[in-house]
């Protein structure tokens, strides 16, 4: 790892099809559904319904990360390199972090799936990598505990 850059990755068995897990978090409303109650996302307007209609490699707009649904916390320049039948790769800059590398991929099991996200971050701020290290690694493990949640049968 070079100094600076930190990586995390979170895996979730969840036993709903990997077809009616995607067509929830790759939503605006599926994203928010994970953060919920901590944080909410503000999208820029106007955004199609699903992520596979967005173009790639543009930028989309500031999303403003929201804790308790109120009080500005971070921003998210949002843009995606990829988005496929799978999943997608976003690559971002937000307020917090000069890099931002999420990739999510959902993997069809015999029964269910699995929910992966592969992150890559580097602090726009030196010496705050541990708090970011702390920070989103909790709110990946929310994330995925939502997402178990969300999606039991």
């Amino acid at each position: 790892m070079k100094q600076g850059r930190y990586q995390l990755a979170f895996r979730t068995y969840l036993p709903a099809s990997a077809s009616t897990v995607l067509a929830g978090v790759l939503t605006p409303a599926g994203v928010n559904a994970e953060l919920h109650p901590w944080l909410s996302m503000r999208f820029p307007a106007p955004l199609p319904a699903q992520l596979q209609e967005l173009p790639l490699h543009t930028r989309l707009g500031r999303c403003w990360l929201l804790m308790f649904g109120l009080i500005p916390v971070d921003y998210d320049d949002l843009s995606f390199n990829a988005i496929h039948h799978d999943g997608f790769e976003e690559n971002s800059v937000l307020f917090s972090q000069r890099l931002w590398a999420h990739t999510r991929l959902v993997t069809p099991l015999p029964q269910g799936c699995e929910l992966s996200d592969e992150l890559r971050f580097t602090p726009r701020l030196p010496g705050t990598g541990w708090l970011s290290l702390l920070i989103i690694r909790q709110l990946f493990n929310w994330r995925h505990r939502q997402l178990r949640r969300l999606y039991r049968q």
